[in-house]
């Protein structure tokens, strides 16, 4: 059982480097997509930029809008400047999980699909089965558990008498003097021997030592579980909320800002609408497609 607990510790650390892997491969994947985000909406501004520099030799804008503009676009070069900085950490850190050196040249990742095969049918309920029923830290202590349970029995054996049989063979040689019985002949000589459990106050401690270990045990079980499942309800909290942002962005919120940027986009180029409208429809656009991201 003890060989069990260290089982079940060594498949937690399984699991735990995998989780360490994935999470870190998505926060390169964010990475690496918001850098191409904030690179197309670079491009965006790039275009208005061209406008109100063209409006400007015509007298028709500012050179303080042309200026403001400027300074919205190198704003997201800083941020694009940023986010190819944190590549590198994130790469590093990738490459540690997988035990290679750090700068182990990473695939580009590709689109994440939004919904896995099986998360429709994820339930609280079920996770809270699984985990019970799977994870590695409770099968540890159930292991450890049982070990205890165990020594309660091997420590009441210390009730009992133990006997103990045995034969020894002495090798001799001849003797020198003539004459003697038996002499060069190998005795073998039988023995046996009984322990008494006389020390009653020590077997009684130490089958108490055993049950308060089993008990320690099961109370550990019980505090990790109960952790394990109010870490469990905050992941399947935040795992249907971002479910749901997921829906709200991708069709809902999204595609309504893109629209608004598009007619706003229409009304600038026939001087109907002010570049600051402009740049606070793209600003909104923006921050939804990161957000959905």
């Amino acid at each position: 059982q003890a060989a069990e607990a260290k089982r079940q510790l060594f498949e937690q650390k399984k699991l735990e480097t995998v989780y360490r892997v994935r999470d870190t491969w998505y926060d390169y994947a964010f990475a690496v997509r918001r850098i191409e985000i904030l690179k197309k909406n670079i491009r965006l501004l790039e275009y208005l930029e061209e406008v109100t520099r063209e409006r400007y030799r015509t007298g028709m804008a500012s050179y303080p809008s042309l200026l403001q503009i400027q300074v919205e676009k190198d704003k997201l070069a800083d941020r694009v400047t940023s986010a190819a900085d944190s590549l590198r950490p994130l790469r590093a850190r990738l490459n540690a999980a997988l035990n290679r050196p750090p700068q182990t040249v990473l695939p580009v990742p590709g689109n994440i699909p939004a919904h896995l095969p099986g998360m429709a049918e994820i339930s609280y309920e079920k996770l809270i089965k699984g985990a019970r029923q799977k994870n590695p830290g409770l099968k540890a202590i159930d292991a450890a558990a049982e070990k205890e349970k165990t020594g309660i029995k091997l420590a009441k054996k210390n009730y009992y008498p133990d006997f103990s049989i045995g034969v020894d063979y002495i090798m001799t040689s001849r003797s020198t003097m003539d004459g003697i019985d038996d002499s060069g002949k190998d005795p073998i000589a039988a023995k046996i021997s009984l322990s008494l459990p006389i020390w009653g106050k020590k077997n009684r401690s130490a089958v108490n030592e055993a049950r308060l270990r089993h008990k320690a045990a099961l109370d550990t079980k019980e505090d990790m579980e109960n952790q394990l499942m109010a870490r469990l309800e905050l992941v399947f909290y935040r795992f249907k909320d971002a479910r749901r942002k997921i829906e709200l962005y991708k069709n809902t919120l999204l595609p309504r800002a893109e629209q608004a940027l598009e007619v706003t986009r229409a009304a600038f180029e026939n001087n109907k609408a002010p570049f600051t409208q402009f740049i606070d429809t793209q600003r909104t656009v923006l921050a939804f497609q990161l957000e959905l991201e």
